[in-house]
């Protein structure tokens, strides 16, 4: 047994700010339906707005353009089947990025068995997209593009700027799957060029079950859902209050931090670089460059290593990270966004630091995670 764990998958999910446990607790008192007409629900409604209203001043956003949701999995869904709803005949064709968020791609499944035309834009080895490569692929009737802002397995920071404004300029819609980016980099959705945007409150250090998604003002829609009247209809259904309050002082508190934050990640990832770049054989994927990688992100990948025995490996050092694969039952598997960007026969290993990772922490990573990566080489011998 190991004396103190690490949690070092904050991608995954981040560990609540105290701040966003209070407002939660706060919430938690105020039991009535927003949607009620006596006093008690005017006190939840007042929270509601708020947090609505907060959520808005931190992206950019008006209020009215903030649509509250579940989680990031439901924004992302709702976005792709509202905006191909409304989208004309002429312009039923969907074009996606190839290493988009399993949130994204079933959804697309679904559209293209609906009728639509889905074609995906290949990214670089690094797992960025060249801004002149994905507008000579747009087809003359592309309707809808959608890209993340930050890729969840490599860190890569995708140029969603430049290419949300050129389709704005062109008319195409342009959904981007922000859900690792709100909270640790700056969000501005008007200087953005998106029409849809969504997110994901325990991302960034909310509570699990909440989520938003944007949807700039004049952007055709046609919600999938039918029931109430709640946000405005297009998401209908009890918002739940405490899961909102806390999302809201949660990307409260994380703009307030984020420039100091993304500093001493930054830090914090080049000294674990020194230490896990030095092993055989060992290699960084996605973008070399850390002004193009998120914050306190990671991505090593380790030839001859299965990805799936890294993270149970390192689950007994007392270390929670995810590897690069999506491992179903303990079996081998590779991951389908490193195949993609040209890497086989190894594992990955997904390293993301939270605010609450300290030197400690990365001490111990930079010893366990050699530690276990020399078990498993022997393993294999």
């Amino acid at each position: 047994m190991t004396e103190k764990r690490v949690y070092a998958d904050s991608a995954a999910s981040a560990h609540p700010f105290p701040a966003a446990i209070d407002a939660a607790r706060e919430a938690f008192a105020v039991y009535a339906n927003p949607s009620a007409a006596y006093e008690n629900a005017g006190r939840a409604r007042r929270i509601l707005e708020s947090s609505r209203a907060l959520i808005a001043e931190a992206v950019g956003a008006g209020p009215d353009e903030i649509f509250f949701t579940s989680g990031g999995t439901e924004a992302n869904n709702l976005a792709l089947y509202g905006a191909a709803a409304a989208l004309p005949p002429e312009k039923r064709c969907i074009a996606a990025g190839r290493i988009e968020h399993a949130s994204v791609l079933k959804p697309l499944e679904k559209l293209r068995a609906a009728g639509f035309r889905i074609v995906f834009l290949d990214p670089g080895r690094d797992g960025l997209y060249d801004p002149e490569r994905v507008f000579s692929a747009l087809p003359p009737d592309a309707g809808l593009v959608t890209l993340m802002s930050a890729q969840n397995e490599v860190g890569a920071l995708e140029p969603a700027e430049v290419i949300g404004e050129r389709l704005r300029e062109k008319g195409i819609l342009f959904h981007t799957d922000a859900v690792q980016s709100v909270g640790h980099l700056k969000t501005d959705v008007k200087k953005s060029g998106a029409s849809l945007l969504s997110a994901s409150a325990h991302k960034f250090g909310g509570i699990k079950g909440a989520g938003f998604l944007y949807i700039r003002r004049g952007t055709p829609f046609l919600s999938p859902f039918g029931g109430g009247k709640q946000e405005n209809g297009l998401r209908p259904g009890t918002e739940n209050l405490p899961g909102i309050a806390a999302m809201a002082a949660a990307l409260d508190h994380a703009e307030k931090i984020r420039k100091s934050e993304e500093k001493r990640l930054r830090e914090a990832v080049r000294a674990l670089d020194r230490r896990i770049l030095s092993l055989p054989g060992a290699a960084k994927t996605g973008p070399q460059d850390e002004k193009k990688r998120l914050p306190g992100f990671a991505s090593y990948y380790f030839p001859g290593i299965d990805g799936a025995a890294l993270v149970q490996a390192l689950d007994l050092l007392g270390v929670d990270a995810a590897a690069g694969a999506a491992c179903s039952g303990g079996e081998k598997s590779e991951s389908g966004v490193l195949r993609t960007l040209g890497y086989r026969g190894g594992g990955a290993l997904r390293i993301s630091l939270g605010w609450d990772a300290g030197e400690e922490d990365v001490r111990l990573l930079g010893e366990r995670i050699p530690r276990a990566v020399g078990l498993l080489a022997k393993e294999s011998e």
